[in-house]
C-alpha cells in the first residue's frame, strides 16, 4: 500500500520509522537519514569493529562536487537505536583529508546499532547540513 504525504515533516518521521528497523549486520552498514536538500554527506568507511574507528565523512554539494571549507559544528555517536542513548562513544574534533572529506576518530565500545549525527556549515550554502547514519558494529 502507498500512501501519498505532502507534509515533508511527516516525511521525515516516516524515513525514521523505516531506518530503525535496519537488520543486524556483521560489519558497519551506513544509510543517510536526514540531510539537507542543498548539499549531501556520505560515511565512506564501510566496515568497523568494536575498538578504535575512523570514520570517514564526504560532504557533497547539490552537483556532487566536494564542499571545500566546510565546518563541523557538531559530532555525536550514542547507541539510541537501542535504546541506550547514554552509552555514547568520544568522537575527537575531525581532521581535513582532502578538501571535503573529513576523518572522526573514536572507540566503539560494543557491538550492535550505534547513530552518528554530523552537523556542518559553509560560505556555499543556504542552510547548515544535518545528518544521520545508522551504524551496525561487530565484534
Amino acid at each position: 500500500m502507498s500512501i501519498k504525504v505532502r507534509d515533508r515533516h511527516v516525511r521525515l518521521l516516516a524515513v525514521l520509522l523505516a531506518a530503525s528497523g535496519l537488520a543486524g549486520a556483521s560489519a558497519v552498514t551506513a544509510r543517510p537519514v536526514k540531510a539537507s536538500m542543498s548539499a549531501k554527506v556520505e560515511l565512506l568507511t564501510p566496515k568497523a569493529k568494536v575498538g578504535p574507528a575512523s570514520l570517514l565523512v564526504r560532504f557533497v554539494d547539490g552537483a556532487g562536487k566536494p564542499i571545500a571549507g566546510a565546518v563541523v559544528t557538531a559530532a555525536s555517536l550514542d547507541m539510541g537505536p537501542m535504546g541506550m542513548s547514554s552509552m555514547a562513544a568520544t568522537v575527537k574534533p575531525p581532521k581535513v583529508v582532502r578538501p571535503g572529506v573529513y576523518r572522526f576518530d573514536t572507540a566503539l565500545q560494543m557491538s550492535g546499532k550505534w547513530a552518528f549525527k554530523v552537523a556542518a556549515r559553509a560560505p556555499s550554502l543556504k542552510r547548515p547540513i544535518t545528518t544521520t547514519f545508522m551504524l551496525a558494529v561487530s565484534e
